[in-house]
């Protein structure tokens, strides 16, 4: 708390003391130069990859996984793979393994991940798109207030904890955080311009981000579809109303094509079909399905099953105040944690003194807000709101500008004023702030690589310890110790097992010679989670030690 304070106060006396700066104009320029959104972007796609620490890293949590996963299929240029030979060994989490191998996850993250997989690099585009991210918000920041403000917004927004927490993964929101804010980009350019291009921009956000993450985007087009109906009532602008609807009705039609591949119809959803095949009571409202799964689970999947179920139990409408209380109080961390908590006074008096646009994304926030209060998941799993985080990072600098314009000019009238001009004392302090809270930002870039570090730890050391492996075809039943983390699957499938050098699956005892009978020209191994060792299993299904293959995971 004191790096902030510290930082503020300096800034502060330099706005009542220091009239003006020879630095001012000549950053002022740098800051408005129409290179200035690129260099924000492409810091912003830098520091994200520096985080991921590698362009092919190994997926951190199941949903990364499976989005992995999809874009290998969709790079064979199919929509599915083939079921796997006995599915029971091979079940991971959200993923269908018969009767067609395919994550249950929408399109459109996946689709856009195809490139990086050509490449070899599938955390590629995750990457871009985050330099996309960073360039809008700054260039948001700047059409809406100043450049000293669109600095500021930029810092706080890439170095938020949410930021840092989601943005350097497979997760989808890398996808729709910046169909968030080019969305809004492009809504503020055909209210203002009227041209039809634009209005077709937002209707490939609005589509494309549906087929990414549906309800997060059904929940952005309420506010967004009143305002584009109402310009184009006001102006008679049919045309581009209707060229926005059929863009975004094609980008939709993509999902039925999936839907229709993978399930058999168009109209029956994958996630929906994989809820109700593995996970029935996982779904919307405040009542708990008591329907059993349709397939037998592995033991992880009981385990995050059993915790699933427990969770929707307690999410009912009386528990919903508490409910939002805590969700709040993690979406402010994500905004104002790591040490800031102090800004999110700013950020209260930039509400304060906000435009008709900054209201508008308020009103998309507080829509975002309470629409996922009918959804039940874990407070702490905050990646649906992380597309607001760029709200939060532009009022706390809005804040800051307010409050030192009030420094200087005390008896300045307490309504709005617009941020577009500011004065040089402003400005200075403004400057200073970005200046001084510098290494507290980095401090928090440090902290989120350690984090994204540790929650692949295990994955990685289990890969470690399979690399090391003789044998060119292996097997790998796992079997879990008592401190595996269930939302970090070591079970992973390839659109091309045949091809595989490793099959990582389940252990399930005696079992295990059925697949290693299907196999018999792979090596069969077991690994102990117990123990956290590998061991080679031989013919009869006797584990032999293996010679100098033993790894010590974590």
């Amino acid at each position: 708390m004191i790096l902030t304070i510290i930082p503020l106060a300096l800034a502060a006396l330099a706005v009542r003391l220091v009239p003006q700066s020879p630095l001012l104009e000549r950053t002022s320029t740098l800051l408005r130069n129409r290179w200035a959104p690129l260099l924000a972007g492409a810091s912003s796609s830098f520091i994200v990859a520096w985080v991921l620490g590698s362009l092919h890293p190994v997926a951190g949590v199941h949903d990364e996984a499976a989005y992995l996963l999809q874009a290998r299929i969709f790079a064979t240029f199919h929509w599915y793979a083939p079921a796997r030979p006995i599915p029971r060994f091979f079940e991971q989490f959200h993923v269908f393994v018969t009767p067609v191998l395919a994550a249950k996850y929408p399109p459109g993250q996946s689709l856009l991940m195809v490139p990086g997989i050509w490449l070899g690099m599938p955390a590629l585009v995750p990457v871009i798109l985050a330099g996309v991210t960073g360039a809008f918000v700054y260039l948001l920041a700047l059409r809406l207030s100043n450049e000293w403000i669109a600095l500021l917004t930029w810092m706080l927004w890439t170095t938020s904890r949410g930021v840092l927490r989601f943005l350097p993964t497979y997760l989808s929101q890398t996808t729709t955080c910046a169909l968030w804010v080019v969305g809004w980009w492009a809504l503020l350019r055909w209210r203002d311009t009227t041209q039809r291009r634009w209005l077709i921009v937002l209707a490939v956000c609005v589509g494309w981000g549906t087929i990414t993450h549906p309800y997060t985007w059904i929940l952005f087009a309420i506010p967004t579809g009143v305002t584009v109906a109402v310009i184009a009532g006001r102006r008679q602008l049919w045309g581009d109303l209707k060229a926005g609807i059929f863009v975004g009705v094609a980008c939709l039609a993509i999902l039925g094509v999936e839907s229709r591949k993978i399930t058999g119809s168009a109209f029956r959803v994958p996630w929906t079909v994989y809820a109700q095949t593995y996970f029935p009571m996982d779904g919307f409202g405040f009542r708990t399905s008591d329907a059993q799964p349709l397939r037998e689970l592995s033991p992880d999947m009981k385990i995050w099953g059993d915790r699933l179920r427990a969770f929707h139990d307690q999410y009912t409408l009386r528990s919903l105040p508490n409910q939002l209380a805590r969700r709040l109080v993690i979406i402010a961390g994500d905004a104002w944690g790591l040490g800031r908590w102090l800004l999110a006074l700013f950020a209260l008096l930039g509400v304060a003194f906000a435009s008709t646009e900054v209201l508008f994304a308020l009103v998309s926030c507080v829509i975002v807000i309470g629409g996922f209060l009918l959804f039940a998941f874990y407070p702490g799993w905050s990646a649906y709101y992380v597309q607001l985080q760029p709200v939060f990072a532009y009022l706390t600098a809005l804040g800051l500008w307010r409050a030192y314009s009030l420094v200087k000019n005390p008896r300045l009238r307490l309504g709005y004023m617009s941020p577009a001009v500011t004065s040089p004392s402003v400005a200075l302090g403004m400057l200073i702030v970005a200046v001084l809270i510098a290494p507290q930002l980095v401090e928090s870039v440090l902290w989120g690589r350690d984090y994204q570090l540790d929650r692949r730890r295990e994955q990685v050391s289990f890969r470690s310890g399979v690399s090391k492996l003789p044998g060119t075809q292996i097997i790998v039943f796992v079997r879990y110790g008592p401190n595996h983390n269930v939302d970090r699957s070591l079970v992973i499938n390839s659109p091309d097992l045949a091809a595989m050098r490793v099959w990582t699956v389940h252990d399930r005892g005696p079992d295990d010679l059925q697949l290693i009978r299907l196999a018999p020209k792979r090596i069969p191994y077991l690994f102990d989670g117990f123990r956290n060792s590998f061991t080679r299993i031989d013919t009869v299904g006797l584990a032999a030690p293996a010679k100098s293959n033993s790894s010590k995971g974590s």
